[in-house]
């Protein structure tokens, strides 16, 4: 998840069906808590309208993903379909997920 650093602003926030978070560390930890487990998986994105006013900007993705186990859980998987709704600024030149 190395990705989401240069993604994320380190005082991000989000709300992920289980309540706000706080920090980049807070989402991270709680995307890690379901996927470590996770073997491959297959994110399908759809739609991505893009509304930009000066240095903000909203986004929106409909997304379908597939997760399969590894290990002793390669007989579980899960799966989503929802829509992700992202603010964004751009910091000293660099557009961050908010």
């Amino acid at each position: 998840m190395r990705a989401l650093d240069a993604v994320l602003a380190i005082d991000a926030g989000a709300d992920m069906g289980l309540g706000p978070l706080r920090g980049r560390a807070a989402i991270v930890a709680l995307m890690r808590s379901f996927l470590d487990a996770c073997g491959p998986t297959q994110p399908l994105l759809g739609n991505l309208p893009i509304e930009v006013d000066g240095d903000e900007a909203c986004s929106r993705c409909y997304v379908s993903d597939l997760h399969l186990g590894s290990g002793d859980k390669a007989h579980l998987s899960f799966a989503t379909l929802g829509e992700y709704h992202d603010l964004w600024q751009k910091r000293d030149g660099v557009w961050r997920m908010v």
